[in-house]
Order: C-alpha cells, then sequence, then structure tokens
C-alpha cells in the first residue's frame, strides 16, 4: 500500500468511524411498511442535532420545498400519492458537519365505500297475511358486493304500517289491501321497494 493509498484509507475508517457516532436522522412518520388509506399523508422526521440543510425525496422526486423545520424536527404534506408502494428518503446534514439519512417503504391504498344498494325483488305485490323475503346487496366501490339483508346496520321502514310491515330482516308482511313504499337505508345510502297488497280470497 503506498503511502497516498494509506492516508486514503485512514481517512475513510475516521470518516465512518465519526460518522457512526455523529448526529442521525429518523422518518417517524409513516413507518416503514405502514399502509395509508389516503392520497395524502403528514411525514415526519427526527434530527439528533439541529439541522444546517436536509433534504426529503419522495420516489426521486425532491419534496423538500413541502417541509419545515421546528426546532430538530421536519415536517410536512406529502400529497397526490398514488396506490401501491412510495419510498420516502431523507438527507440529512447537522450543524456538525456529520451526515445521515434514512428510508421508509409504505404503501397507499384506496379505502372501500358503499357506492349503492340494490333490493330484490324491486317490487313485490303480496295479499294480506302473505310474506315475502328481501336480499339487501352493497355494491362497493371497487367493484365487489356484499350481502347487506340481515347486517344490524341495515335500516328497513314502511311508509304505511297498515297496508304492509317488514322486520329488522327484511321480511315483508301485507298487511291490508292498498300500496305502499318498503325504504332501505345503509350507511347514509338509501333504496325503495314498491309494494301493492291485495286483499286475501275469501
Amino acid at each position: 500500500m503506498t503511502i497516498r493509498n494509506r492516508h486514503r484509507w485512514l481517512a475513510l475508517v475516521m470518516l465512518l468511524s465519526l460518522g457512526g457516532c455523529g448526529p442521525s436522522v429518523k422518518i417517524v412518520q409513516p413507518a416503514d411498511g405502514e399502509v395509508v388509506e389516503a392520497s395524502s399523508l403528514v411525514a415526519r422526521m427526527d434530527f439528533s442535532a439541529p439541522a444546517r440543510t436536509f433534504q426529503v425525496v419522495l420516489d426521486g422526486s425532491d419534496v423538500s420545498r413541502g417541509f419545515f423545520l421546528t426546532d430538530s424536527q421536519a415536517a410536512g404534506q406529502v400529497t397526490g400519492l398514488t396506490t401501491g408502494d412510495h419510498v420516502l428518503s431523507v438527507y440529512y446534514l447537522a450543524t456538525t458537519g456529520f451526515e445521515d439519512t434514512d428510508q421508509v417503504v409504505f404503501s397507499v391504498s384506496v379505502p372501500v365505500s358503499l357506492d349503492s344498494i340494490s333490493a330484490s325483488p324491486l317490487t313485490l305485490d303480496l295479499t294480506a297475511g302473505e310474506t315475502a323475503s328481501l336480499t339487501i346487496t352493497g355494491h362497493m366501490s371497487d367493484g365487489t358486493t356484499e350481502d347487506l339483508t340481515a347486517d344490524a346496520n341495515t335500516l328497513y321502514g314502511s311508509s304505511d304500517t297498515g297496508i304492509v310491515s317488514v322486520s329488522e330482516t327484511g321480511v315483508v308482511t301485507g298487511v291490508a289491501a292498498g300500496t305502499a313504499t318498503i325504504g332501505v337505508a345503509f350507511d347514509g345510502v338509501s333504496t325503495t321497494i314498491p309494494v301493492t297488497v291485495t286483499a286475501a280470497a275469501g
């Protein structure tokens, strides 16, 4: 080993040694491996010593402009997140000159919501005293469906209980001749079923 290379090697060892005990940075939000259900989130990172400068990078793009520094913590809102995995990195230079970096990988999932509900059958024709069962289906934002018929949060009601009644599980009973409507609601979404009741024979 030449003298020049030896000096370079010693300098590298000293730098690594000093860097290992120098100031550090830690991304505290989002957590590594976290799954968030939002298109934006507030990211935070803690510095063990005041920062001289720092850079925040999301998926290779500098987003530092949206961050502000308070004491030894940087925070900012990351927006425009799409479904899938994202890499958030921070590069930190302390006032003492020692550098550190941290990186987390987090995922974004789209929350599933209820778009609409439907009833089967769409209409009912009953005679007084006759019963029929409704099937209530929830249509979700991701294209899936759920049977909500017996869900405790599914609410049933009749526009005229003197003509037709309905149970908490969607069983409809004709009471007397006439027309009425059964209303069904779940999580703020509703539908109606027209009902015609005829008098029982005899």
